[in-house]
């Protein structure tokens, strides 16, 4: 979300502001929404970006019709960003019970037995997110080319916070050109 412009990144705050059910006069019903962030986010925005003290501001004055009350969710969705819940890493069993459940869950999607998925190194600094994403990925190649021999590769990826300056122009408003 820091790569977008201020308008993209406020529409986002404000929609995660929906889907928690914390937006006024928007309600969403049977969902559970979860959102992550990554541990720098905060630091990283506070940095350069200042969202969570700047945002709101720049839409009230801006002035756009809807602006006001998309300031008003951008606040809520910050808000609700800065309270996370930190989850302790899965342990050993877990992770084999929802290997297990989900190879269940794929192979009932695609009507086939999944096999056993391979074994990734059990380490304390891998997400949830990264045993489940190579699981499933393990899964996909294997159903759509059964001969396939899973090779996983796990690199480091440092992200890159920088502003896509092709996402800001509905900030600058219309084209004089038209």
């Amino acid at each position: 979300m820091l790569r977008y412009s201020k308008l993209q990144r406020a529409k986002s705050y404000a929609q995660i502001a929906r889907l928690a059910g914390v937006a006024k006069d928007f309600r969403m019903f049977g969902m559970l929404p979860v959102f992550s962030i990554t541990d720098d986010f905060w630091a990283t925005l506070s940095d350069w970006l200042k969202d969570s003290t700047e945002l709101a501001d720049w839409l009230r004055r801006r002035g756009r019709p809807g602006d006001a009350e998309m300031a008003r969710d951008v606040e809520a969705g910050i808000k609700l960003l800065r309270r996370p819940t930190v989850l302790r890493p899965a342990r050993e069993r877990e992770l084999g019970e929802l290997k297990e459940h989900l190879r269940n869950l794929h192979s009932l999607a695609f009507g086939w037995n999944a096999p056993p998925a391979h074994e990734l190194d059990n380490l304390s600094s891998r997400s949830v997110r990264e045993y489940v994403k190579s699981w499933i990925a393990e899964w996909d190649m294997i159903l759509l080319y059964p001969d396939y021999k899973s090779q996983i590769v796990v690199d480091e990826i440092v992200p890159d916070y920088t502003e896509d300056k092709d996402l800001s122009a509905e900030e600058e408003g219309p084209s004089t050109s038209e």
